[in-house]
């Protein structure tokens, strides 16, 4: 039978673990060092929770901050204003490893493939079908051939500064009915761009010594060359996840 003192440790260790969706929980040391705090929230309140399946951030604050939410994948505004680089506070950069959950490597290798297509998509280069079911492959491949699955990502958190909170929090409230509650802050998790870069150069190396690059007609060729260059060059970060967010609640 098990020791009940280490069930006991077990659960509750596991319960102050942080849980990122496709990777196994992460230790809130590792991630934020001393901040106090298990899930490493972000501190614009005293009020927060943890968003258990993730939601995807595009690098924008004014999607996810300054809105009222009752659950945080259903957002409205209600700031009046744009929320500007000098109205947040990024804070809490640390770059830290995880691995892949045995089950969840297909979802995370689906999602990877998914940005890559439309990286390429938005840099302007042709995408046939035998591409895309080489990008598809190869980051597979790629990742299953990774140390043990292991992923470098980067963690962050922003919030909503308190002059701006002082000016415009108030009156955000005030229009929000009481069941519902009003983003200040989001803890971030994204894939090294690094990593990815690393991982996109050489499953883009692979892409191009396939059958289906080779029947691609020259300029087509140029065209995929050239947006290849563009995207290798850039800062490329897929997978990037909001797992907790910091309220205040509505008062209407």
């Amino acid at each position: 039978m098990k020791n009940p003192l280490i069930l006991i440790l077990s659960i509750f260790f596991s319960g102050c673990s942080i849980k990122v969706p496709y990777f196994e929980d992460l230790d809130p040391k590792y991630v934020c060092g001393n901040y106090p705090s298990p899930y490493c929230q972000p501190n614009s309140s005293t009020r927060w929770s943890k968003i258990k399946s993730g939601v995807d951030y595009n690098g924008n604050p004014n999607h996810y901050l300054g809105r009222s939410y009752i659950k945080y994948f259903q957002t409205s505004k209600c700031v009046d204003r744009e929320i500007t680089e000098s109205d947040i506070i990024i804070s809490g950069l640390q770059t830290v490893k995880a691995s892949l959950k045995d089950n969840e490597k297909t979802k995370f290798s689906n999602k990877l493939s998914a940005d890559i297509i439309a990286l390429i998509k938005m840099n302007g280069a042709p995408v046939p079908p035998g591409i895309n079911a080489g990008v598809n492959a190869e980051v597979a491949q790629k990742i299953d051939n990774t140390d043990n699955s292991t992923v470098e990502l980067e963690y962050k958190r922003i919030d909503l500064t308190k002059d701006f909170i002082d000016k415009y929090l108030e009156n955000c409230l005030a229009k929000t009915p009481k069941n519902m509650s009003v983003a200040t802050g989001i803890s971030i998790i994204t894939v090294s761009g690094q990593w990815s870069s690393n991982k996109l150069s050489e499953s883009m190396a692979n892409i191009e010594a396939s059958a289906s690059y080779s029947i691609l007609a020259d300029e087509a060729k140029a065209e995929y060359k050239q947006a290849k260059d563009r995207i290798l060059n850039g800062k490329f970060e897929p997978v990037s996840l909001v797992f907790a967010v910091a309220y205040r609640l509505g008062k209407l």
